[in-house]
């Protein structure tokens, strides 16, 4: 994935970081999700710090706030398929399936990649990681592209 990276034009990457829009959106504001990086078109990794406000009763991240993230880095693959001169397209999440395999007591990150992209559809994957690397979560979302507003 870094030599990709590497070797993206630096015009192309913030072509797809404004994309991934995460300025844009208020609920990743109140869950602290961030964009730790644009690796490709259709691959992004995003980041969400624990905060009590999003543990559970156990003080491990609440997994709807894990599924949250998984959505928005999903979504924010998908965004980054957009062809560049075209408005990015609306991207209603149609079905969601995530495994929780380990609790998550500290900051975690979402990297989803997009697996196909269709004119009607994109399935993305994405996989949860904590800060030492072990898996929390593994996931699958599909979404509806429509038309730009």
């Amino acid at each position: 994935m870094r030599r990709i990276e590497e070797r993206m034009d630096p015009r192309e990457r913030e072509r797809l970081e404004e994309l991934v829009g995460a300025h844009t959106v208020p609920y990743w504001e109140t869950l602290g999700v961030t964009v730790e990086e644009v690796h490709a078109p259709g691959h992004v990794t995003l980041r969400m710090p624990m905060r009590r406000e999003i543990s559970n009763r156990r003080g491990v991240i609440h997994g709807g706030a894990i599924m949250s993230l998984i959505d928005a880095a999903g979504g924010g693959a998908a965004r980054t398929m957009t062809p560049e001169g075209e408005a990015a397209p609306g991207l209603p999440t149609t079905d969601l399936n995530v495994t929780f395999v380990n609790a998550a007591r500290g900051s975690v990150r979402a990297t989803g990649r997009v697996v196909r992209r269709g004119r009607s559809l994109v399935f993305v994957q994405v996989e949860v990681h904590d800060e030492d690397e072990q898996l929390v979560a593994l996931s699958r979302v599909t979404y509806i592209v429509t038309p730009a507003s």
